[in-house]
């Protein structure tokens, strides 16, 4: 945001908007613009915002704005017949109103747009049949994204972001509550446009306060729950929760209810009768932890200081204090909280907390950071200490007291992890801070404790790179002290804070030509390649002293240092090579023939000393390092591939076959002879652990390689050792993806090994190289049967849930696995598992028909922990499925809203003292003129036929009509459209202006409102009801 405004030369305007989105009541709004498209609008409207001196308070009134800037931007760029005013504006918005609901409600598919599917009254007012044509697509906000999937012969259109698809949706909903009710309201993809609805502003509060208050006084009809843990059914929570959310965009009378219960629910109460803290089951407690990022922040900030201030148990403290730490930043009422907790408690690990959190929503605050110092100074408990230390390190930037404290801390503690933490937070804090480098500088000049003046030299140089004194104090450090491990440190020290220093590389320098310390000469060689890379002087130190030293573990310490230092230096390798044709000690050949692999790819001396090494050395260590470092650095080598074929040819040496194999499949990928000697070795080794290796190295370097296979499904054949045949079964796995050879052989040994430990293995390695076989499942779902061995169960149980995603005798397998054993941990495990896998509706609602019976009572109260496992598999199985399907399994009856029209109002024993008659509006031939179709239908109804001829317009339909007035026959008429015949499509402006001419009782259930005719949404809850209140009337 600050570049596009500095850009756009209006700098001043980017702070403000900055820092308006800093504040909390801003917060989900920072969110929403995190999006690039959102982003780039929001600043579009940035130098409104300002003169406006504030920022939408609604997601819609953000689109709004954004909507708005879209026409402003085509005006400008476009040509004259593209520009519009504000009544086309306005006129297209409504179109794009009904479009975008009609994609939502009726299309196919709700984000594409078929053009072909819409009706002739929608294209119409797009602006006919010609898509090129529509002004909706001239300007972008229809875009063509494809061609149809369905018809190649047919492109589809999308929205020009579907986030204005969703806000043009929410533009086209009257009637809030009856429109949302049933599934809408827990369909993922309403979500945003039941938010943006609420925030509409040519929507009254009135119908805003009673979608609301529906939301949180819906039934959902899926059992009664009044316990202590759970108190609410499943769909009941998820309308609650979208309340929680919707009270963001409308300011509801209910928002300080909502946002109370939703503490609750989050973090639990006290109970009376038990006198006891009670919390929620675990997916009440989560769900609702997650809900107040959503909702109302000052509402929920205000109900989170409360429980702090009400609750004395410790776990719900902290639990609360941390969300409040995440979702208060800057406010006044969670800072106050946290300021007077500091001033009251005498928990260390509360203050310790409190403070940590105070600084997270406050940076920089005073008290919490007098806070932390304090702890420092009082505590006994080592483990406070240092997480004081620590978040001081975080939130103290700057803050002479917290610097001082922490200097203090450095010299005065004798816990070697606390000074290294001081150190470290020091270095964060401090850096350019005076106080903090004229406090070390004086600890640096008064201690004489040799470790504490290492490290404040050392912190020093973090917060004031080049700092002389820092410099000076561990040179002096170094050349005083006689403690070793000191003089390692300091040196390593002054190599990480001393670059470019040229006394620091001068003290080297000398101390490189003058000490006869060879442990010194290394480490110092070390620090001043780190301060001055490439320095001549440190590598031909380094170089020197592996010539001269006689002492080994200098020697090997100079070639590891040389490693680290010297990659690809020529006099480095050379010296390293002759060190390795000199040297009989074997550690130091070792450490020597290491680092030649690290800093000598491709270099021919180094890979032809290697070579020779390998051929004159007896000793195996030494072979297998040389070997592997050739490995490294002879990728693609003639010379060293040679060498590794002629040694497989001529060894006998089952481990330098097995090695030289490796290394040469390293050099050079695919080598034949590589996996064939390794092929022959598994075939002719008895050598179990030789056996074990080679098949280790074939998963290594043979992906994919059918020889290898081969090899493998043989010896998972022939071998009689489990151990040995479980690795050979995880090799398979790492080569034999796919491979129908290496499928069968794992089919195989599922059959025939009595092993259960074997046939976990086998079964686990064919569920990665074949996903979802069903031998390997059935494997696992047997070996659940029948093994007593409690982690062998878990075990399958695990791979289970890894292998076995949408397999029905899976889910079978584990749900009665849920319900039948007696271990927690299982149990446990297998909830988690089954929760992995279970993948359609089908099997949700299977899930949900076995688990149901176990959320009794009696569970509740004699089995606890099924209970808890069983509630949240069907939490899960409510995210998932559609309400009324839910429904209908919980209750083995439809939900009363999904069955035909006619059956719910007969069943409706109110309405049976009436005569009405549905008229189905999907069977209509000519949608603007019906008459004859509604003539037919009420003949088929046994209502008298007309005293003239079959009515064939709307006009003489209302003769008609009249004749069964003055015969007192005629009947409530009440017009719907079938969804089960087609989509519904709305009934014609044209047929609803002609039905409102006519007298009696007529009305028309339709998610279209029409302002002449009564009209009574399809999923309004009480749809009965209403309709006996209307004819009441």
């Amino acid at each position: 945001m600050r570049n596009w405004f500095s850009q756009a030369k209006h700098p001043q305007v980017g702070e403000f908007l900055l820092g308006k989105l800093a504040q909390p009541e801003h917060q989900r709004l920072a969110d929403l613009i995190r999006n690039p498209l959102r982003l780039t609008l929001f600043c579009l409207n940035g130098l409104a915002y300002q003169e406006k001196g504030g920022l939408p308070e609604t997601q819609a009134a953000l689109y709004e704005a954004f909507v708005e800037q879209f026409y402003l931007a085509n005006n400008a760029k476009n040509q004259a017949d593209l520009r519009t005013d504000k009544n086309q504006q306005g006129e297209l918005n409504k179109v794009l109103a009904e479009l975008s609901l009609w994609a939502m409600t009726g299309s196919s598919s709700r984000f594409l747009i078929r053009p072909s599917e819409l009706s002739p009254e929608l294209k119409q007012k797009l602006g006919g049949e010609d898509v090129n044509n529509w002004l909706a697509c001239r300007l972008g906000w229809l875009n063509c994204v494809g061609v149809d999937p369905q018809n190649p012969q047919q492109w589809v259109y999308g929205f020009y972001h579907a986030t204005f698809q969703e806000y043009f949706a929410a533009l086209g909903v009257k009637n809030g509550w009856c429109f949302f009710e049933g599934n809408r309201i827990f369909d993922r993809e309403w979500k945003q446009i039941i938010l943006l609805w609420l925030g509409r502003k040519d929507v009254r509060d009135e119908e805003k306060e009673e979608l609301i208050q529906a939301l949180i006084e819906f039934e959902d009809g899926c059992g009664e729950w009044h316990r202590d843990r759970v108190d609410r059914g499943f769909y009941e929570y998820r309308a609650y929760f979208l309340a929680a959310a919707g009270i963001v965009e409308f300011k509801s009378g209910k928002s300080e209810e909502i946002v109370n219960q939703i503490v609750r629910w989050g973090f639990g109460y006290f109970d009376e009768e038990k006198q006891e803290w009670m919390t929620y089951l675990d997916p009440i407690k989560e769900a609702a932890i997650e809900v107040l990022k959503e909702t109302d922040r000052r509402r929920a900030i205000a109900a989170l200081v409360n429980l702090l201030a009400i609750t004395e148990d410790e776990s719900t403290r902290r639990r609360a204090a941390s969300t409040l730490g995440k979702i208060g930043t800057g406010n006044p009422e969670a800072i106050a909280y946290f300021v007077n907790l500091l001033a009251a408690t005498e928990n260390e690990y509360t203050r310790w907390q409190a403070a940590s959190s105070l600084g997270k929503i406050d940076p920089g605050n005073p008290e919490a950071i007098a806070s932390l110092v304090n702890l420092l100074a009082a505590t006994e408990d080592e483990n406070i200490r240092r997480r004081a230390a620590s978040t001081l390190g975080e939130i103290g930037t700057g803050n002479p007291e917290a610097i001082a404290s922490l200097v203090n801390l450095l010299a005065t503690s004798e816990d070697k992890n606390i000074r290294s933490q001081a150190a470290s937070s020091l270095g964060k804090i401090g850096k350019g801070n005076q106080e903090a480098i004229t406090s070390l500088v004086n600890l640096l000049a008064t201690t004489e404790d040799e470790e504490i003046r290492w490290k404040a030299a050392y912190s020093l140089g973090k917060i004031d790179p080049g700092n002389p004194e820092a410099i000076t104090s561990l040179v002096n450090l170094l050349a005083t002290t006689e403690d070793e491990e000191i003089r390692w440190k300091a040196a390593y020290s002054l190599g990480e804070i001393g670059t470019g220093n040229p006394e620091a590389i001068t003290y080297f320098v000398n101390l490189l030509a003058t000490t006869e310390d060879e442990e010194i000469r290394c480490q110092a060689a070390y620090s001043l390649d780190k301060i001055d890379p490439g320095n001549p002087e440190a590598i031909a130190s380094l170089v020197n002293l592996l010539a001269t030293t006689e002492d080994e573990d200098t020697r090997w310490q100079a070639v590891s240092t040389l490693g680290e230092i010297c990659t690809g230096n020529p006099e480095a390798i050379t010296a390293l090579v002759n060190l390795l044709a000199t040297t009989e000690d074997e550690d130091t050949r070792w450490q020597a023939v290491s680092t030649l692999g690290e800093i000598c790819t491709g270099n021919p001396e180094a890979i032809a000393s290697l070579v020779n090494l390998l051929a004159t050395t007896e000793n195996e260590d030494t072979r297998s390092q040389a070997a592997d470092s050739l490995g490294k650095i002879g990728t693609g080598n003639p010379e060293a591939i040679t060498y590794f074929v002629n040694l497989l040819a001529t060894t006998e040496d089952e481990d330098i076959r097995w090695k030289a194999a490796y290394s040469l499949g390293k050099i050079d990928p695919g080598n034949p002879e590589a996996i064939t000697s390794l092929v022959n070795l598994l075939a002719t080794t008895e050598d179990e652990d030789t056996r074990w290796q080679a098949a280790s190295t074939l998963s290594e370097i043979c992906t994919g390689n059918p020889e290898a296979i081969t090899a493998l499904v043989n010896l998972l054949v022939t071998s009689e050792n489990e151990i040995t045949s479980r690795q050979f079964a995880k090799s398979l796995g790492e080569i034999g993806t796919g491979n129908p050879e290496a499928i069968t052989s794992l089919v195989n040994l599922l059959a025939t090994t009595e092993n259960e430990d074997t046939r976990w293995q086998a079964a686990s390695t064919l569920g990665k190289i074949d996903p979802g076989n069903p031998e390997a499942i059935t494997a696992l779902i047997n070996l659940l049967a029948t093994t007593e061995n409690e982690n062998t169960r878990r075990q399958a149980v695990s791979t289970l849930g890894e292998i076995g995603t949408g397999n029905q005798e899976a889910i079978t397998s584990l749900v009665n696995l849920l319900t039948m054993t007696e271990n927690k941990d299982t149990r446990s495990l297998t909830a988690d598992s089954l929760g992995e896998i279970i993948e359609t509706n089908e099997q949700y609602a299977y899930v949900l028909s076995q688990l149901k019976p176990h959320l009794s009572d009696e569970t509740y109260q004699n089995n606890f922990d099924l209970f808890n496992d069983c509630y949240r598999i069907l939490w899960q199985c409510a995210q998932n499925l559609p309400y009324h399907q839910f429904y209908q399994l919980w209750n083995q009856q439809p939900h009363p809203a999904t069955l035909p029209l006619g059956q719910r109002l007969k069943n409706h024993p109110p309405l049976n003292q009436y005569q009405w008659l549905l008229i189905d509006g999907s069977k209509f031939i000519d949608r603007d003129n019906p008459a004859l179709d509604i003539y037919d239908q009420m003949l088929a109804a046994n209502y008298p036929e007309s005293s003239q001829k079959p009515p064939e317009t709307m006009q003489q339909f209302g003769f008609y009509w009249s004749q069964l007035q003055r015969n007192q026959t005629a009947p409530i008429l009440i017009f719907y459209e079938d969804p089960n015949r087609a989509v519904p499509q709305g009934f014609s402006p044209v047929f609803l202006t002609a039905l409102s001419q006519l007298d009696g009782k007529i009305c028309v259930i339709s998610n279209k409102v029409d302002p002449c005719v009564k009209t009574f949404a399809p999923s309004h809850p009480n749809l009965e009801n209403e309709i006996c209140r209307w004819i009441e009337e």
